[in-house]
This record gives structure tokens, sequence and C-alpha cells, in this order.
């Protein structure tokens, strides 16, 4: 049995349909479709993934991580949760939650970012 064929998703097959990377596909807590559904944006959380937010670019099969964008503070665990995304501006908002290592109460933090950069 042959796969779909299509130019603009020349990396799936049928064979080849499936994908998931550790980093942001183990512990998702959220997730967002781009404006042209090409791209999904994805919150995760540390327990089995890696705590970020990842942009996912669905017909090359690359993803990014977008937030943090450098370093993890050390001592926490994150969570990011994806409530809104406003396609006229481009902007996806999310809640970091950082939980301290130690135990205790935790912080949260809404942020956003603009998707076309």
């Amino acid at each position: 049995m042959g796969g779909p064929v299509s130019d603009k998703y020349p990396k799936w097959t049928f064979e080849n349909r499936v994908w998931q990377d550790k980093a942001w596909g183990s512990d998702v807590t959220s997730f967002a479709w781009g404006q042209d559904g090409n791209q999904i944006y994805v919150g995760t959380s540390m327990i089995y993934g890696d705590g970020g937010l990842f942009a996912i670019d669905l017909p090359t099969r690359t993803a990014r991580r977008m937030f943090p964008a450098g370093k993890f503070e050390m001592g926490f665990a994150y969570v990011i949760e994806i409530f809104e995304m406003d396609h006229r501006s481009s902007t996806l908002k999310f809640l970091v939650t950082k939980y301290p290592n130690a135990g205790g109460g935790s912080i949260s933090e809404i942020q956003q970012l603009n998707v076309n950069h």
C-alpha cells in the first residue's frame, strides 16, 4: 500500500507518518496551531519532557525551542501551558510555572512571544 504523495510534505509518507521527539513529545501540556497549519506550538513539562515551549515545523519535521531561549534556571522544574494563539498579531501567550526542586510554592508568570521570529 502506497502513501500519499505531496510536494508540500516530502518528509511524510504512509510508512513514516509518526514523529515524536523526547524533548517536546513526551510530556505535552498544551498546543496551538499556527495560522497556516504548517506549524504547531507545543508547551511541555519537565516531568518527562524538556519543560520548554517548542515550534514544530510539520513540512520539514524540524523543531526548535522557543522558550526559554537559554538555559533553565537551576533548582526549578518548569511547566509551560499555552493558553492563547492570536493569529492577527502572531502572538502566542503562555503560562510559565516554576516549581522549586526543594519543595515549597510555585511561581507563575504569563509570557508572550511573536511567532514570526
